[in-house]
């Protein structure tokens, strides 16, 4: 749905997982900034989450889901993700429509064990450093911006120059972030239910929002 308060993101339903493939994303689920007609400064961002995005927390039998299991610092962890749905984002991502860009608590082992895992292409991390969480008390922060992935996704924005982003992070449904505030600019919130992930028609609003004029590039 196009919402007037572009800080306020919409939970998706939790009626069940939608069919694969769906032609078109539930708008409980999506979050547009009123004020999305203005031009973006080069490519825009696409922020993109883990657990409860790409790994969907249920223990549940999902048509349409691959379980892997991983060890990340010597921690067992069992990923449950679509396959049509990483498919759907490394097209975007190579297609150049957009940049995707790790924001998650995983960090660089987003990069090194998931994405060789689940077959996603290595995207770059928006928070490098090895204290990302630390970023609570980033300068940026003067600003009032207590969460650090919000702070990390304002400072990647500034250093690409992009005014036009996507953001997809089941947290951002309970009000962490206040985007309004900094980000004017073309925005597109998606908030998943953590135990359906992102979903195939998530990817056809995301692909609607990046995609310049004209017929679907995928």
């Amino acid at each position: 749905m196009r919402n007037d308060d572009a800080g306020s993101v919409a939970r998706g339903t939790s009626e069940g997982p939608p069919t694969p493939g769906g032609d078109a994303a539930d708008p409980a689920r999506v979050a547009l900034s009123a004020d999305d007609t203005d031009a973006a400064a080069g490519v825009p961002v696409w922020f993109l989450d883990v657990d409860g995005v790409i790994n969907i927390d249920t223990d549940a039998s999902l048509e349409g889901t691959n379980v892997v299991e991983l060890v990340v610092r010597g921690w067992p962890v069992t990923i449950r993700y679509r396959p049509a749905v990483v498919s759907r984002i490394n097209a975007l991502q190579r297609s150049g429509m957009v940049e995707v860009v790790w924001l998650t608590t995983w960090h660089q082992d987003a990069v090194d064990v998931l994405s060789p895992a689940i077959g996603l292409d290595p995207f770059s991390v928006a928070d490098e450093r090895s204290d990302g969480p630390s970023l609570a008390a980033h300068p940026e922060n003067a600003l009032g911006l207590t969460w650090w992935k919000e702070a990390a996704a304002r400072v990647h924005l500034m250093q690409r120059r992009s005014s036009a982003f996507v953001w997809t992070d089941d947290e951002l449904a309970v009000g962490r972030t206040e985007v309004h505030s900094w980000a004017p600019g073309r925005k597109l919130l998606l908030a998943p239910e953590p135990h359906l992930g992102l979903t195939v028609a998530d990817l056809s609003a995301i692909e609607a929002f990046v995609r310049p004029s004209g017929p679907s590039a995928l």
